[in-house]
């Protein structure tokens, strides 16, 4: 948590059901930020009196401002009781919130279609009751003025004002004996989604009065080696070298070749392999997730995972909303056994030492099913020509309809790729290379005709794990 000594800039002030002023000032933002929430419908004065003051006499919330250089720059709301703090208010006090509620309908009529907009939010968040442990808090909102999000700004208090209030919230609930905490973000709201991603959230999505919502968890179990929460630690992703994730961190998604890409993968996929309702695989190597979005209406379950943070990161933003893509966090050394009827690996081997490459054969074997299928394509059989590959490129672009696009984009990313296998080459794997592999690791092995991409110098092998 960021103190008040640590930058004279920023002062975190907590705000109590007693002080009128700091109310009147978490209000008033409520209202200018966060105005298009069915309780804001109902005016200023219920917002402060029942959505705060009422929750806050009874410590089911508490609410912290943030103020920069003495203006009122953000706020943060918490509490530690997630899915049962609106009941516990309510019935604590009913007569308030229905003095309050009258008021409001008797100022504007028209505010009635709001409270029953409110009840129907209110009633989707009993049901979690059954789901949701006793013991997980909440951020339930968090806004900071966008003047106060600039790049200046954030240099000036020493980091993104809404990441600070959201560390401030977690460090608050781990103090209190909260073990995780969740936050409620619009499905489309991708920038703080990203935002939520980097500070090492997981994401799952669910509805919230028949809105599509993602629910954004945060473990705050301390780490013995350093003390800080769960969720302010980068773990190391294995899985390419490091070279290469240095390289793939700086990548955006933005250039059109990779959906276009994946739109082509996925349908040499689908005249390959059998996928059907019943298939629950792992798209290893993920990348921005272009491809688990072309394929998640064929399978019943995709699970993603990709060596590289910021490939990753955009990933999970970008899949956040959909139910039956989740995230597979294969940082660590145990695995999900037996989890996987099919694992596909586009394009990722090259970037894998000989060593890398055989422990991850034997971990895909231990995640498959006996009978599963394990796809590799794209792979390197000898070392290629850059030249051609450009031309190859090119010519996909132009049948594609976005050539302008690879070439300004291409021009842009050759000389940094070039400078990366400077460092360290792409692998090339032969076939009978990587069917040693396959045996030693427990796997049937056939090459395909034809690869899964347009690169015709590169093959595809399908890997069968047999039993034991």
């Amino acid at each position: 948590m960021l103190r008040e000594t640590d930058k004279p800039a920023l002062r975190l002030r907590n705000v109590s059901a007693n002080d009128d002023e700091g109310l009147k000032a978490v209000s008033a933002m409520h209202m200018e930020l966060l105005g298009f929430g069915p309780m804001a419908g109902l005016g200023r004065t219920f917002v402060q009196e029942v959505c705060y003051r009422n929750h806050m006499r009874s410590d089911l919330l508490w609410v912290t401002l943030a103020e920069v250089n003495g203006e009122v720059a953000g706020l943060v709301a918490t509490t530690p009781y997630s899915s049962t703090f609106h009941r516990k208010g309510l019935k604590l006090h009913l007569a308030s919130t229905v003095w309050h509620t009258s008021l409001a309908i008797l100022k504007s009529p028209v505010r009635l279609i709001r409270i029953f907009r409110s009840l129907k939010v209110l009633g989707s968040r009993r049901e979690e009751i059954q789901r949701i442990a006793p013991s997980v808090g909440e951020v339930v909102c968090v806004a900071v003025r966008p003047e106060f999000l600039t790049p200046a700004v954030t240099r000036e208090i020493g980091g993104r004002l809404s990441q600070l209030l959201i560390q401030h919230a977690a460090d608050s609930l781990n103090r209190f004996g909260v073990q995780s905490m969740r936050m409620l973000v619009d499905a489309d709201n991708r920038p703080a989604l990203m935002l939520y991603h980097l500070m090492g959230a997981s994401f799952e999505a669910c509805t919230v009065g028949g809105e599509p919502m993602t629910q954004v968890s945060f473990a705050l179990d301390n780490d013995e080696r350093d003390g800080l929460p769960a969720i302010w630690r980068k773990r190391a992703a294995p899985g390419a070298d490091a070279s290469w994730q240095d390289y793939w961190n700086t990548v955006s998604s933005k250039p059109r070749v990779f959906a276009v890409e994946a739109v082509d993968y996925a349908d040499r996929l689908r005249r390959s392999v059998v996928l059907d309702a019943t298939t629950r695989m792992l798209d290893f190597g993920c990348g921005f997730g272009y491809v688990a979005e072309q394929l998640v209406n064929d399978v019943r379950s995709i699970e993603i995972w990709d060596a590289a943070e910021n490939v990753r990161g955009q990933a999970l933003v970008r899949t956040a909303g959909i139910h039956n893509i989740v995230y597979a966090d294969l940082s660590g050394s145990a695995d999900p056994r037996s989890a996987f009827d099919l694992i596909t690996i586009h394009s990722v081997i090259q970037y894998m030492s000989p060593e890398e490459l055989q422990d991850w054969m034997r971990r895909w074997h231990t995640m498959l099913q006996p009978g599963g299928k394990l796809v590799i394509s794209d792979i390197l059989e000898k070392q290629g020509d850059s030249n051609v590959e450009i031309v190859r490129l090119m010519r996909f672009a132009a049948a594609n309809g976005f050539f302008f696009d690879a070439l300004i984009n291409g021009v842009k990313e050759f000389s940094r790729y070039s400078r990366t296998r400077g460092k360290r080459d792409l692998d090339h794997t032969p076939p009978e290379q990587l069917e040693k592999l396959a045996e030693t690791a427990g796997f049937e092995m056939q090459v395909l005709d034809e690869n899964l991409s347009y690169r015709a110098d590169r093959y595809t092998a399908v890997l069968t794990a047999t039993a034991g």
